[in-house]
């Protein structure tokens, strides 16, 4: 079964936290990892199905709101990434 991944980065550590938890609720996905990279800087990474990580990706970039530096969603990707 192939699985899609969805990532955002934001410039908000606590931003960053409130985010990931609404992202989890919002859908049925996995999370991957949601952690500070640097200071002032947090991924959070998810996996599931193509629609509920664009479903999630969509609710975390609302949370963000001006907070939001990027985010993307890889559909489809093959078992062995993961």
């Amino acid at each position: 079964m192939f699985k899609s991944m969805g990532l955002v980065e934001l410039n908000s550590v606590a931003r960053g936290i409130l985010a990931a938890d609404e992202m989890v609720k919002e859908a049925n996905v996995e999370l991957v990892s949601a952690r500070s990279v640097c200071p002032g800087r947090y991924l959070i990474m998810v996996s599931g199905d193509t629609g509920a990580v664009k479903r999630a990706v969509d609710k975390g970039c609302i949370s963000a709101d001006e907070f939001i530096v990027d985010h993307f969603v890889l559909p489809n990707i093959h078992p062995d990434v993961f």
